[in-house]
């Protein structure tokens, strides 16, 4: 025959907590205290809000903004295939690409510009690859310093070849006229270094 379990205060307290425990997790309504209930809102609110790291004419808040719009093009106006976030996130507006070409090309007209901007947002090859290569540059830019600069100490650089050639002209200049004009004067006496120049 079985012994009746003795009546234990601490076990009792133990079972109805472990009880309560498991009922209050299986619960969907968790009473969390209201401070922390605003945290966690605030948190959800602040981790919601969009960063803008790029500068560029994308809007830094969520909306429903069709990015056509903020480019200034009707979606036909943009080739398919073309990222229209990415497009306002690293090339900008279409007036910031006109300034662009504008400033590369400056014997180009308004018109001129214009028609090329419009040619070239309907390239999807060509703009796939700038915007892979503006993303690359913003991800790794000691890569493309280290191009620029050895780009601009290469031969193929006309500043550096002017630099070289500038040195050697000059370099060749001053032997020529040491040897052929300074070293028969002095050596006629028709011309006298300063005394402070002169081995005597």
């Amino acid at each position: 025959m079985m012994k009746p379990i003795k009546k234990n205060p601490i076990l009792t307290f133990v079972s109805l907590a472990s009880l309560l425990t498991i009922a209050n997790g299986f619960s969907t309504n968790i009473n969390l205290p209201k401070q922390k209930q605003m945290t966690t809102l605030m948190r959800v609110a602040t981790e919601t809000e969009v960063t803008n790291d790029f500068g560029s004419a994308m809007p830094a808040t969520v909306e429903a903004v069709d990015p056509h719009v903020t480019i200034g093009v009707e979606p036909d106006d943009l080739a398919i295939g073309i990222d229209p976030v990415k497009f306002l996130e690293l090339i900008g507006t279409k007036e910031d690409l006109k300034e662009k070409f504008q400033t590369d090309n400056k014997s180009w007209d308004a018109v001129r510009v214009e028609e090329e901007a419009v040619r070239y947002m309907m390239d999807c090859e060509n703009v796939n690859m700038y915007l892979k290569y503006l993303q690359d540059r913003n991800e790794n830019p000691e890569k493309y310093r280290a191009e620029a600069l050895e780009n601009e100490l290469s031969l193929s650089n006309p500043k550096t070849i002017a630099t070289y050639a500038a040195w050697l002209v000059g370099g060749v200049s001053i032997g020529i006229f040491r040897t052929e004009i300074l070293a028969p004067k002095l050596a006629s006496g028709e011309w006298q270094l300063p005394s402070f120049m002169s081995m005597n």
